[in-house]
């Protein structure tokens, strides 16, 4: 995984009045079909520019368009006040604690900047639990 050399000068002016900065992504495929087509959240949601926006209209976007799972753990920068002030952090050893954590951290923010443009690469390798090929992935 690794983020392009300008996310971090992209994302930060980003994080004034938000709690988290929530960035699209790539998706790179290792031991798998990379010709396999895998939708991003943030392209689920349909969101086509980057904007602010409330948890009430993030949770009113998901409910129209029948997302009922949500992540989020890597991609995106976290205001680290908020994050102290939620005390929030993730468990060691819980699959899927993206889920749980996902929805704490953005259930609770008031403000959540959405960052459409893909700066992210996020690598589906041998032995994750995202890899969703025919081989045993864990």
């Amino acid at each position: 995984d690794y983020w392009e050399l300008n996310c971090i000068e992209e994302c930060v002016p980003r994080m004034d009045g938000v709690e988290v900065v929530w960035m699209n992504h790539v998706f790179l495929y290792e031991y798998y079909d990379p010709n396999a087509f895998r939708v991003t959240l943030i392209d689920k949601l349909k969101f086509t520019s980057s904007n602010k926006y409330s948890i009430d209209f993030l949770i009113s976007k998901m409910q129209n368009l029948n997302q009922n799972s949500f992540w989020f753990g890597w991609h995106g920068m976290i205001n680290f006040k908020y994050l102290y002030s939620i005390k929030l952090k993730f468990i060691d050893r819980l699959l899927h604690e993206d889920h749980y954590f996902g929805k704490l951290l953005f259930f609770q923010a008031k403000q959540i900047y959405v960052y459409t443009k893909k700066k992210i690469h996020y690598r589906i390798r041998k032995g994750s639990i995202m890899n969703y090929s025919k081989e045993n992935s864990y």
